[in-house]
């Protein structure tokens, strides 16, 4: 049915808390030839996959500690981890639908034929489906005069699995930037202690740093600019936008708290 040979390279993470279960899971799939991996819970999965970065996971749902549907969704929080094919094992036939609609990659019901389970695992690895591979982390260095704003902007980044370095003085700008090395930069386009526009030209100034993405935001939200002040605020806003481009940066990208904000946050970090 198999040649062993093809498939020594495919790593299988088995997350089943019922040990007999398992342990026929492995003794089938390793006969087969691929190398198995068991954890009996989602938090231990977890930890391994982060470890051994296998081509497929096979998940039961009911287990202790850390049950089947918490450790989907914690995996695909992960974007080195989000892309390994799921294929979700349970006695209840009916929590198909729940998990289509989240996105699993396929389903079986127990009791579990392992001829079957073969098979379907032959079809995942023959199709084109991606297999988690590593990423480079991106690294982010926020700036800004609001630390508020620059502490959510990095948090959510966090989540994105970003590593990231924050600083509200612009005297302190170039030093992070020689540690961290950011693949991108997020500087206000208005700060109280310093000018973004001598921010951008520094940073330029500097060879290493001429494929670093610099990405100008605000955070003066679009449901705020009816009045006088704002009016005034985002022309200021578009003056020293445009100087910052002049200088370098690669793009306004607007109010922190808008949702166009974030989609092209997430462009840059796809890059």
């Amino acid at each position: 049915m198999t040649n062993n040979c093809s498939i020594m390279s495919h790593e299988i993470l088995v997350v089943e808390d019922e040990l007999a279960i398992a342990e026929m899971i492995k003794f089938g799939l390793e006969h087969a030839g691929y190398k198995i991996v068991l954890a009996s819970n989602g938090q231990e999965a977890l930890s391994l996959v982060i470890r051994h970065n296998p081509d497929l996971i096979i998940s039961d749902i009911l287990m202790p500690v850390m049950d089947g549907y918490v450790f989907y969704k914690e995996l695909k929080k992960n974007p080195a981890a989000s892309r390994i094919p799921i294929l979700i094992l349970t006695a209840r036939g009916k929590m198909e639908d729940s998990f289509r609609v989240m996105g699993v990659d396929d389903f079986m019901v127990k009791p579990l034929d392992v001829d079957v389970l073969l098979i379907k695992i032959e079809n995942f690895l023959k199709k084109d489906i991606p297999v988690a591979q590593p990423q480079k982390t991106k690294n982010v260095l926020v700036v800004g005069s609001a630390p508020v704003i620059v502490q959510n902007i990095a948090e959510q980044l966090k989540k994105k699995g970003c590593g990231v370095e924050t600083t509200i003085y612009g005297s302190e700008v170039m030093i992070k930037v020689m540690k961290l090395k950011p693949d991108i930069i997020l500087i206000e386009v208005i700060m109280s202690q310093a000018s973004p526009e001598e921010i951008v030209h520094a940073i330029r100034r500097s060879s290493q740093f001429n494929s670093t993405r610099i990405l100008i935001y605000s955070h003066l939200s679009a449901k705020d600019s009816g009045n006088q002040f704002n009016h005034l605020k985002l022309s200021k806003i578009s003056d020293s936008s445009q100087k910052c481009l002049d200088a370098g940066a690669n793009e306004y990208i607007g109010h922190s708290s808008e949702p166009l904000f974030a989609e092209t946050v997430n462009k840059y970090l796809d890059q």
